[in-house]
């Protein structure tokens, strides 16, 4: 989990752009996993508690953790923050 789910340097600066916890923790989730395993989440894809967890304390959220509403047609951000260019990324 360290290894895939610890975000970079850089990555809080491009989060905390959102302004709701529950869309900090959902841009982090992408983009995540767009570095790892180098593609987005789908719509209600499960993420482990723990997991969200994890994400939340390096972020400073505190409290009961929200589900993120997983939103394909917001993923340019986090496209953007990966060094992606290019056409966006189609849902399947």
């Amino acid at each position: 989990m360290l290894r895939h789910y610890t975000l970079a340097d850089d990555d809080p600066d491009h989060i905390r752009e959102r302004r709701r916890p529950e869309n900090r923790i959902g841009f982090a989730l992408q983009l995540r996993a767009l570095r790892y395993p180098g593609r987005l989440l789908s719509h209600g894809e499960a993420i482990p508690e723990k997991v969200l967890r994890f994400i939340s304390a390096q972020l400073g959220i505190t409290g009961e953790v929200r589900r993120p509403r997983l939103r394909l047609g917001k993923s340019q951000g986090s496209r953007q923050s990966c060094g992606l260019t290019g056409p966006a990324i189609q849902a399947a």
